[in-house]
């Protein structure tokens, strides 16, 4: 006999009849709950850590400890601390990070002022270093490299200054506020030749900014303004120039005169008030025309003052 291999049936299908309701299973996505518990404490982080800061001043040191000491830091600077200053801006440096450290432009500014602190403590060298120290964490902000040229031309090391105009000149040599800092600087040196050439170039490259604005914005209003004052400003220095080279070719050079000795003044004789003789008789208070006054002998008269007119009454402190 054989056997005959039964392929397994499918199932049949059953189609809902009106007594069966159709069951349709629905895939709802899951919900992450840790998320928005994180998300809603950050929130209120944020919107409470101001209050909470005033409240507990200690909770930003360990939150925000490079801050803390950098407040710290301005606090001492405005009353004039300069070295207490210095301290807790150094320690604000120490800090790294994207929470507890300080971004580059708040390290730049903290190493700013401690340049600021040392010029103030004339220890001028290393506020030189710091400064320059900021401009490598920001190169494009102009405050430390006013202060070198500022210590430079104060110092009077007039070779450091020219090495350190090479390099503005070299990195900014399309702003017109660098080239009037140079001129500055020239000028305080006395190479006027060097200063008024500065002064020439920042106003061909203010010019030349200019023209890449409309006449109708504000930017190019404040600007002109400056451009109009700078000419100005130039063209009275080189007139003023002229004049005291012309004088100084024209004029012989005189020994000077001696000036005349000021003779002390001579007091005029004024006549002395009416004083009379001491007497020795003894004054009967019942005769005398006005009354006495017995003064302590612990109280010592103050005497009268006497004023430069004599038709003025004597004046007596009150």
């Amino acid at each position: 006999m054989t056997t005959q291999s039964q392929e397994p049936s499918a199932p049949k299908e059953s189609t809902p009849t009106e007594s069966e309701p159709l069951h349709v299973e629905v895939i709802r996505p899951q919900r992450s709950y840790w998320l928005q518990i994180v998300f809603f404490g950050l929130a209120l982080s944020v919107g409470l850590y101001p209050y909470l800061k005033k409240k507990f001043p200690k909770l930003e040191k360990v939150i925000q400890p490079s801050r803390y000491y950098q407040r710290l830091g301005h606090q001492s600077f405005k009353i004039h601390y300069f070295q207490q200053a210095i301290d807790q801006y150094k320690k604000a440096l120490l800090y790294k990070g994207l929470m507890v450290g300080l971004s580059n432009s708040e390290r730049s500014a903290t190493e700013y002022q401690i340049a600021r602190c040392y010029t103030q403590l004339r220890r001028y060298g290393r506020a030189i270093h710091y400064a320059q120290r900021a401009q490598i964490t920001s190169p494009q902000w102009l405050p430390p490299y006013v202060l070198v040229v500022d210590l430079y031309t104060q110092l009077n090391q007039s070779e450091k200054f020219a090495d350190y105009a090479k390099l503005l000149k070299e990195r900014f040599p399309n702003r017109w506020n660098v080239w009037v800092m140079l001129g500055n600087g020239h000028r305080r040196l006395g190479q006027e030749k060097a200063a008024i050439d500065a002064y020439e170039r920042s106003i061909q490259t203010l010019n030349a900014s200019m023209t890449s604005l409309t006449q109708d914005s504000p930017e190019y209003r404040k600007l002109l303004k400056v451009y109009n004052d700078l000419q100005t400003q130039l063209n009275t220095w080189k007139a003023t120039r002229e004049k005291l080279t012309q004088a100084s070719s024209t004029s012989q050079r005189q020994p000077p005169i001696a000036a005349p000795i000021p003779q002390p003044k001579m007091r005029t004789p004024t006549s002395q008030p009416y004083r009379k003789a001491p007497t020795t008789q003894k004054v009967n208070p019942k005769l005398a025309p006005f009354p006495i006054f017995r003064m302590s002998r612990s109280r010592v008269p103050i005497p009268r003052i006497r004023t430069h007119s004599r038709s003025q009454k004597l004046l007596t402190p009150p």
